[in-house]
């Protein structure tokens, strides 16, 4: 996982400068100056390299439009009650839209598909979650477009996009409103919420509640997706 191996270099980089310093002031008192300035530079060196992973790991350094997604390390919210007769596979990835669950053990997913249009689908690789979407305002307006990572937006309609964190993705229209949010949560778990117009009305993805128009559809849990469908379709 991206953040575990980032901790573990940023501790085997301290680790080294703390060597190094050691034997700076070894060599001090041995009134070493050559070897002292060498263990000095190795130990500025070290030092360097500990603040860069920890600033990579906490600042964003991604290319401006760039959508990737790497795993957070936050809890998975709680798992719904689901048939026996799934059997769920050790590298799925669990899918909450807002209050709907499902889970895809593929490394390509169709998301959400509303009114016979695909608006996102994910790929999975080493470096992470690849993002593909169709983002619109809440009167239907399209608002960016993202493929594969790079944002296509509508210069006449595009209010904002953020990157809070290596792991999360939001789009706001020109209303301010936040038509998308997608946050890797962990390496098994993935949320999106937004504001999708559809024929029936405007689906609401919230935190623990998914709405489209009068009906609720939160508890419930759509089964696993498989490369061929979407697993969410209104």
């Amino acid at each position: 996982m991206q953040w575990l191996s980032d901790f573990l270099y940023q501790w085997i980089t301290i680790f080294l400068f703390a060597i190094a310093i050691g034997f700076m002031f070894y060599f001090l008192s041995e009134r070493d100056q050559a070897k002292m300035l060498w263990c000095g530079f190795l130990a500025w060196t070290f030092m360097g390299a500990a603040l860069a992973l920890y600033l990579n790991a906490k600042v964003l350094i991604e290319p401006q439009f760039s959508g990737i997604l790497r795993p957070a390390n936050e809890p998975s919210p709680p798992l719904p009650s689901f048939p026996p007769q799934f059997n769920i596979p050790e590298n799925a990835l669990w899918l909450f839209f807002g209050g709907m669950t499902a889970f895809t053990a593929y490394d390509f997913c169709r998301v959400l598909n509303v009114s016979g249009e695909d608006l996102i689908s994910m790929r999975r690789d080493a470096s992470g979650i690849l993002v593909t979407a169709k983002v619109f305002s809440v009167d239907g307006r399209i608002v960016a477009e993202i493929q594969d990572n790079e944002f296509h937006l509508n210069p006449n309609n595009f209010f904002r996009r953020e990157r809070p964190n290596k792991s999360e993705l939001i789009v706001f229209d020109q209303q301010n409103a936040k038509v998308l949010d997608v946050k890797f949560l962990n390496s098994h778990a993935i949320k999106i919420l937004g504001r999708f117009p559809t024929k029936r009305g405007l689906l609401i993805a919230t935190d623990g509640s998914t709405r489209l128009g009068k009906s609720d559809f939160s508890g419930n849990f759509a089964g696993n997706g498989a490369p061929g469908g979407s697993v969410f379709r209104f």
